[in-house]
């Protein structure tokens, strides 16, 4: 809210809900703890409603939980995340050939801090002792959080290249009583539909209530196949700073057979039916907390040297902490540019029936923003009327 109303005092008008969002997130103070549980549930139980997904048939995988940390000052994230122990154990002992079957999909706990171009992060107990540091345009896949939705890099960062240029149509929905600021981009060609929803709720400092991301294209039958991924905000909570931070969402993804047959008056927002099996991500922040200082590497006991662009550097002294800025200090001109992303994965869509769904249609996950919509003025006027979710 602050960031918002300087944007408006010093005559960056007008301001659109892009704008807004990024305003919100600037005052992001915060030091919350997570769990992410993903599994499958079938479609016939959800009755349309996928963000009750949890409530309604959702089989979470154990082998498949990632808990951690995430704090965020407003520019920079620390997170702290991998399989929680008794996950791990589980993997130990499939390893161990007590446990048959299952995917390669284990987490071991890393490190990262970033700050949108910048990331320093290692592998605890990692045997090399190495802190990676990179810089990347092509924004990496850094983590779990608030903003990185199903293992992505933060929204809307990562989809800026796929709707570069591309302006919006804009709508207003009423998505369970609630009014909503709706952004939808299309890039589409011949063969495909492409296109992406960004359904704003200015109740809760124009954080994404809803978003879809569609690919529709042509089966091996000759039939149109819908690649659909989808993110549901299902409770939100204001720091001290004003900022606004997702507290509980869900993210699915799920295929529509037959789609344009099926819907061929399809608009933003409309209510799918999956053809099969919905795979559901499910997020919770279990403790949530206000910061007041830079996030920090602070698990750095096993660190001994910073490796950077195929160089090795000693880290003497083996300091118990470090900032960004120390970091980079550090590297100096060793920062290397990459064009592919310096982390791995670590969503699980691969993990079930989905795990090709996108070959055919090559998209990232979620909308890109630009553009403006309304007078910086209204959008105050909006957010001092509004509620939490």
């Amino acid at each position: 809210m602050r960031t918002l109303l300087v944007m408006v005092l010093i005559g960056q008008t007008p301001i659109g809900p892009l704008e807004a969002f990024r305003a919100n997130r600037a005052d992001i103070r915060a030091d919350v703890e997570f769990v992410q549980e993903t599994g499958k549930v079938d479609p016939g139980s959800l009755k349309g409603r996928i963000d009750l997904a949890a409530e309604r048939g959702f089989m979470p995988n154990p082998m498949w939980k990632v808990a951690g940390r995430w704090e965020c000052d407003g520019a920079i994230e620390h997170f702290v995340y991998g399989n929680p122990p008794d996950t791990a154990q589980l993997w130990t002992a499939q390893k161990q050939g007590q446990q048959a079957g299952g995917l390669t999909s284990e987490r071991p706990m890393v490190e990262v801090l970033f700050d949108g171009e910048t990331a320093a992060w290692h592998t605890l107990d990692s045997e090399d002792g190495r802190l990676n540091v990179a810089t990347t345009r092509q924004v990496p896949k850094v983590g779990h959080g608030p903003f990185h939705w199903a293992g992505l890099a933060p929204f809307p960062d990562y989809l800026l290249k796929d709707f570069a240029g591309v302006k919006p149509d804009v709508v207003t929905i009423d998505r369970d009583g609630r009014p909503l600021e709706v952004e939808v981009y299309k890039n589409d060609k011949p063969e495909r539909l492409y296109q992406a929803e960004v359904h704003y709720d200015p109740s809760v400092g124009y954080l994404p209530r809803f978003t879809r991301l569609l690919g529709v294209h042509q089966d091996d039958s000759g039939n149109s196949l819908a690649v659909v991924k989808e993110l549901h905000l299902l409770d939100a909570r204001a720091c001290s700073a004003g900022g606004f931070v997702p507290t509980e969402w869900v993210h699915a993804s799920y295929q529509v057979q037959n789609f344009k047959n099926k819907n061929p008056s399809y608009d933003a927002g409309m209510s799918l039916e999956p053809s099969s099996s919905v795979a559901i991500s499910h997020y919770r922040i279990t403790d949530f907390k206000d910061r007041t200082d830079a996030p920090v590497l602070d698990h750095l006991d096993s660190v001994t040297s910073i490796s950077a662009r195929g160089q090795i550097i000693d880290l003497s002294g083996r300091p118990k902490s470090l900032t960004l800025d120390q970091v980079k200090a550090l590297v100096g001109s060793k920062l290397l540019s990459l064009s592919e992303p310096i982390l791995p994965k670590i969503d699980a869509e691969e993990l079930h029936d989905h795990k090709h769904a996108g070959e055919h249609v090559g998209w990232p996950y979620f909308v890109a923003i630009a553009g403006f919509f309304a007078a910086g003025t209204w959008v105050i006027f909006r957010r001092g009327c509004g509620r939490i979710a």
